[in-house]
Order: structure tokens, then sequence, then C-alpha cells
């Protein structure tokens, strides 16, 4: 089925100029006559502002969250794709399917980005490698014993398609990878585990779920007091399947050797924050996704799925 003329897609909310313009590119690569793509740079400020900018939308690529009220106005809607894979936290999915409205998100875009982050994170902690920087550019000269990666046991908390990838990665450093699942299928290069196992028989543990009711604050207290004491644990999944205060309590009783996260509870992380100010763990911004490759593809495949929603097409994913 071919797209009806004059059918208008809105991107409301592109990120900078850069942005825009990336996706007018991936747009006029894809697109067919008769559509019509705008752009708007920056998140509109109010209610008022998305309504007028979505309400005569025929499909909208959304990267930030879609008020009710401009959904509503959007009487024309038929595609919404989302560039992810968390569309629920970003609009009602319950209203969007009432009225039929085709919801699409995209996943797996950033499978090498996050995984390979993942392993930065590891080998910086695993060696002290930012305190040892710091240490050096104020004057001082502190060699201190790190952990070796080669032989040591890698423990996977879920296996989707970034926890494949880092168990790749991990056995390439020589890393014995075990890996657990509620489904219980794993692949090489890791073998399954359960999930005690995982935690009390690893040197490093490393989160790889979607974040679900079932999942949340899935590693606390209970969890941590398993794990082999000094063991590192890693999350560059979601913040809230850790309970943070837990962990904190961990790190200052030795049973943890280190936390290393991307992610966090509370986003952005608040001003003078305990756990990133413990010295032993490493914290970035939430940027494992963030390489230039993966952004393309996440815009080329947010582009592609929401003219195959007008076409009526399956979804890129």
């Amino acid at each position: 089925m071919t797209v009806p003329r004059n059918t208008l897609l809105v991107v409301p909310d592109a990120e900078s100029n850069a942005d825009a313009a990336a996706f007018r590119a991936c747009f006029a690569a894809v697109a067919p006559q008769g559509v019509e793509l705008r752009v708007h740079v920056g998140q509109p400020a109010t209610d008022a502002a998305w309504r007028e900018l979505v309400a005569d939308a025929d499909g909208i690529v959304l990267n930030w969250r879609l008020p009710d009220e401009a959904l509503r106005a959007a009487t024309k809607l038929r595609v919404v794709s989302f560039l992810g894979t968390g569309a629920a936290d970003h609009l009602d999915l319950g209203a969007a399917q009432a009225r039929g409205i085709d919801v699409r998100t995209v996943s797996g875009y950033s499978n090498d980005a996050v995984a390979e982050h993942t392993l930065g994170l590891l080998l910086a902690l695993a060696r002290g490698t930012v305190a040892r920087n710091r240490e050096l550019r104020e004057g001082e000269w502190l060699p201190a014993t790190g952990m070796q990666l080669s032989g040591k046991r890698l423990g996977l908390v879920g296996y989707g398609g970034i926890g494949q990838r880092v168990a790749e990665l991990g056995a390439a450093f020589g890393m014995d990878v075990v890996a657990w699942t509620r489904s219980g299928r794993v692949a090489s290069p890791a073998r399954f585990a359960e999930l005690a196992e995982v935690l009390s028989e690893s040197d490093v543990v490393s989160l790889h779920l979607s974040l679900t009711p079932e999942t949340t604050a899935c590693i606390g207290a209970e969890q941590l007091a398993t794990m082999r004491e000094g063991a590192l644990l890693l999350n560059t999944a979601r913040g809230a399947l850790v309970d943070e205060a837990a962990v904190l309590d961990a790190l200052d009783s030795g049973r943890l050797g280190g936390y290393a996260t991307d992610v966090f509870v509370e986003e952005p992380a608040p001003p003078g924050s305990p756990l990133i100010a413990h010295p032993r763990v490493l914290a970035t911004p939430h940027i494992g996704y963030a390489t230039a490759d993966a952004e393309a593809a996440l815009l080329r495949r947010g582009i592609e799925n929401a003219i195959a929603g007008l076409t009526e097409a399956s979804p890129t994913t």
C-alpha cells in the first residue's frame, strides 16, 4: 500500500539543529512521494505548543514525552514511532490503542555501543584507572594493584542483545562467562547458571535486564549479601534494578569491591549524590547508547518505522 498524498510526518522534539538535519537526511532517503516532514528543534515548552505542532500530524517520530492533551488533539494521527524501547513511559499507550494508533519502537540500535561502554567501565573499575589518572594530575604517584580480567568469572543477569554482546567481549578477554535469564535459554559464549550461582560465584556481575515491576530493585541487600566478597557490580541497564542504598551499604562493608553505573533511579542524578561521591563508584551520565553510529541507526529506524506504519508495512526493530 502506498502512502496517501499530503501525508504529514512530524518530529516535534528534535534535540538539536544537527539532529533535525539528520532527520531530514534520513527522511529524504526513505520517504515516498506525497509525504511532508515537519521538524521542530527543542522540546515544546507548553501543552499548547505541543498541540499546535502535532494537531494535523498523520505520523509522529517521538523523542520525549507526548502530553495526553496533545495526543487527544492529534485527531488524524495513525502512527507514533518512538525513538527507543520505553514508549510506555512517554505516551499513554492505552489511549493510543483505543484510537487504533500504531505505536512502534526501535530496539537493538545501541547493542554494540552499550556493550562496549560496559566493558569500558569494567576495565576502568577493575584497574582503578580514573582514580590513578586523577592522582597523577594532582602530582601524586600512587601505583595500586588492580583486578586482571583473564581467568575471572563474568556473571550476566539478563541475556538480550546487549548481554550477548557483553558476553562476547568478556570472553575475548579470557573471562569465563555465565548468564541467567528468566527463560533459561543462553547462547555461546555464555553458559546458563541459576541466579544464585551467578551472584555468588562471579567476580564481576553485570546487569542487562529490562525494568519491570518484577525486576525493580531485584538487586537489593539480600542479593548483595550473597555475592563474592570484593566482587564488582556493573549496571548499564536501568538504575532502578538496584537498591542504591543497599549498594552503598555493601560498598561500605567491603562486600562489593566496586560499582560502575551509567544509570540511576533518579535522572539526572541529584547534586551531592552519595552514590556518585563514593570512592569505589565509577559513574557516567547515561551515555552508554550515545555513539554517532548508534544515534544514526536510531534516527534512520525511527523514520523507517513511521513510514512503514503509514503504509501498514512491518515495523523495523
